[in-house]
Order: structure tokens, then sequence, then C-alpha cells
């Protein structure tokens, strides 16, 4: 796997799983298993108490992953571990980057459209 894909990969992988504080109940009302005005009260109390959570459960995700895919091999030299060094450090900063925006687009746009749009809570604009 190359580190382009590596670096969008777990961005989007820890991006998804720090929004299921608020996509996780919509989840569960689309499959019929909540209502969504239960959907809507679990999805406020998740993300008013534990989003933090979720959040650092998505870095940690994103971080890992990185880190694991790109470990080093048993005997390397010391140039190639230099350049392997700068590697890993480019991958996270690129894939913490993209599980930023992606988080931000994800939770803030896409989930929240998604919620109002079923009525599972109230639209802040209005």
């Amino acid at each position: 796997m190359n580190r382009r894909r590596l670096a969008i990969t777990s961005g989007l992988a820890g991006a998804f799983t720090a929004s299921l504080c608020c996509a996780g109940p919509l989840i569960l009302a689309l499959f019929g298993l909540l209502s969504i005005s239960a959907a809507g009260a679990l999805g406020e109390a998740l993300f008013r108490r534990y989003w933090w959570v979720f959040v650092s459960g998505g870095l940690t995700i994103t971080v890992g992953s990185v880190l694991w895919a790109m470990r080093p091999g048993r005997n390397c030299p010391a140039d190639e571990a230099t350049r392997l060094h700068r590697a890993r450090r480019n991958t996270l900063a690129l894939a913490v980057g993209i599980f930023v925006g992606g988080y931000l687009v994800w939770d803030f746009v896409i989930v929240e459209s998604v919620g109002i749009h079923l009525g599972a809570w109230s639209n802040p604009l209005r």
C-alpha cells in the first residue's frame, strides 16, 4: 500500500469512528432498531457528554494504523531509518489532516443534514 492511500484510508477510518457519536444513532434508526426521537435523544446525549471519547478514539485509530503500517524492519541501516522516519512523519501529518477535514465534513455537514432531514434533531439555523 502506498503512503498516500494509507493516509487517506486511515484518516477516513478515524473520521468515521469519531463521528459514531452522532452517526451511530442515525444508523440504528435507519435500520429500524431505534425510533427517530430516541435516536435524536441518544445522539444529543452522546455528543454533549462523550464526544471527546469518540474523537480521541478516531485519532488513535488514525495514528495507530499509520504507525503500525509503517513500522521499521528488524535490521534497518541508519540512512534507511532516517528516510523511513521522514516518510512516516509526512504520512502521519497527511493522515491527521484528512482525519480533521473528514470529521468536520462528515459529522457537521453530512450527518447533521441527514439528522435534520429525518427529524432526529432540529435545524439550528431556524
